[in-house]
């Protein structure tokens, strides 16, 4: 009878020793498992952060881009504006206004501009009166 009770005992102990076993296994896995959780966490934050910044880099590129489009567009407006103006001063110093196409004088600061050099082609005597 001691001998079984002993033995229950021994038993018991062990039994007790390997749940206290498993349970301390237990909670290192459940800790290992919230680093880990915690750990995921920080890179899809990092992952997100990162994406972020490539979608503001690709954008400020774009709107870079777009700025030098539209400054290259400017300069080439100026560019065939000063040649028009040119154009425009050549022909008032061989031509009359009656000898100017349709379209071609479209606002009145065209018209303006041919009569002034024309006036001033007529006073150097590069043309008839």
């Amino acid at each position: 009878l001691r001998q079984q009770e002993a033995e229950e005992e021994e038993f018991r102990q062990r039994m007790l020793n390997k749940f206290a076993e498993d349970e301390r296994l237990e909670q290192m896995n459940a800790q290992k498992r919230r680093m880990r959780q915690v750990e995921h966490k920080r890179e899809v934050e990092r992952l997100l952060d990162e994406r972020r910044r490539m979608y503001e880099a690709e954008k400020e590129a774009e709107l870079e881009s777009q700025r030098e489009e539209e400054q290259r567009a400017a300069a080439l407006r100026d560019l065939i504006e000063q040649e028009r103006r040119r154009i425009l001063q050549e022909a008032a110093g061989k031509l009359g206004l009656e000898y100017m196409p349709r379209g071609v004088l479209n606002t009145q600061d065209d018209l303006n501009m041919f009569r002034s050099y024309a006036d001033d082609a007529r006073a150097k005597g590069q043309i008839a009166q």
